[in-house]
C-alpha cells in the first residue's frame, strides 16, 4: 500500500514508479454509488526537489539518503506511515542528521540506527522545537538507518531531510612558544585555540565560534582540497571559561550543520 484516501483527506498524491502496477482498492459499508478520477504527470523538472518513494515503512525498504542531499516526504497515512532512509558511510566521522517539517501540526521522531536497526540517536521535531531538530553522532564506517515516526502530522505536511558528514575535526590549544596545552590547562592570554577540520567537500564554508560572542565566530581558510585551518589567539578580557567551541558548516546546496565540539576549560 502506497497511500489511502479517507473522509479527512479525500486525495492521495504521491510519487510513483514506471514498470510496476497499481491497483485502487475501495472499501465501503455502504451500497452506494461512487466516484473516483485518477491522474498522472511528471514531477516538473524545474521543482529541484528529491522526494521519497513509497512504501519505506520498513528498514528493509529504506530509501537511499546520500550525503549532502535533501529528500522530502510526507505523512500521507499519519500514523502509520513510517519512514525509513539509508546511508553508508565510507570512513569514521561525525555524522549530522537535520530535519523540518515547516508545517507540520504535530510531532516527528527521528531516530539514527545502527545496521541492525538498534537506535543510537533520538531527537524530536515538534511545535516547541520549531518543527526541527538535528544531532550529531561520532560513528564509525558502515550503514545506518534513519527512521521518521510522526505522531499526528498533517498527510499534507512536506519534511525535509538531509545529512551531511565530516571525517575528523580536531581541536588544539597552542601557547605562545608554539607548543600544544593540555586540554584541562587553563587558557589564558597569548593562548590559541586552532581548530583543523578534514570535510569531503572543496571550497565551502567553515566557521567556529567561542561562547555566544558573535566576535568571536572564526571564518577557517581552506589550506588543501578538503582540509580547513581556523586559529583564534586569546586576548585580554575574553571570558572563556566553559565556553563552548561550536563549528559551523554549510556546502555548495546550502545545507547548514552546526556542531558543538568541546567545552573550555
Amino acid at each position: 500500500q502506497i497511500g489511502e484516501i479517507s473522509d479527512i483527506n479525500r486525495i492521495f498524491m504521491g510519487v510513483v514508479k514506471p514498470g510496476f502496477d497499481y491497483y485502487v482498492n475501495v472499501l465501503s459499508d455502504q451500497a452506494i454509488p461512487y466516484r473516483f478520477s485518477i491522474s498522472v504527470s511528471d514531477i516538473p523538472i524545474d521543482d529541484g526537489k528529491i522526494r521519497e518513494i513509497e512504501s519505506n515503512d520498513l528498514a528493509i525498504q529504506a530509501n537511499p539518503l546520500d550525503i549532502g542531499i535533501r529528500k522530502f516526504g510526507t505523512s500521507w497515512d499519519g500514523n502509520n506511515d513510517i519512514d525509513f532512509f539509508r546511508l553508508n558511510l565510507a570512513k569514521d566521522g561525525i555524522l549530522n542528521v537535520q530535519f523540518s517539517r515547516p508545517n507540520g501540526i504535530g510531532s516527528s521522531i527521528i531516530e539514527v540506527l545502527n545496521s541492525a536497526s538498534q537506535p543510537i540517536g533520538t531527537f524530536i521535531a515538534n511545535f516547541a522545537s520549531g518543527q526541527k531538530g538535528n544531532i550529531s553522532l561520532n560513528l564509525k564506517a558502515g550503514a545506518y538507518f534513519v527512521k521518521i515516526t510522526p505522531q499526528n502530522e498533517s498527510p499534507s505536511a512536506e519534511y525535509s531531510l538531509v545529512a551531511m558528514y565530516i571525517e575528523t575535526v580536531k581541536v588544539s590549544y597552542i601557547n605562545p612558544d608554539g607548543k600544544e596545552i593540555p586540554k584541562d590547562t587553563q587558557l589564558k592570554a597569548g593562548d590559541s585555540i586552532v581548530l583543523e577540520l578534514i570535510w569531503n567537500v572543496e571550497n565551502d564554508k567553515a566557521l567556529f565560534s567561542i561562547g555566544d560572542d558573535e566576535s568571536k565566530k572564526i571564518e577557517m581558510s581552506q589550506v588543501s582540497n578538503g582540509k580547513y585551518k581556523g586559529i583564534y589567539t586569546i586576548i585580554q578580557g575574553d571570558k572563556i571559561t566553559n565556553a563552548p567551541i561550536t563549528l559551523y558548516i554549510e556546502d555548495k546546496s546550502s545545507n547548514k550543520a552546526e556542531i558543538l565540539l568541546d567545552m573550555i576549560n
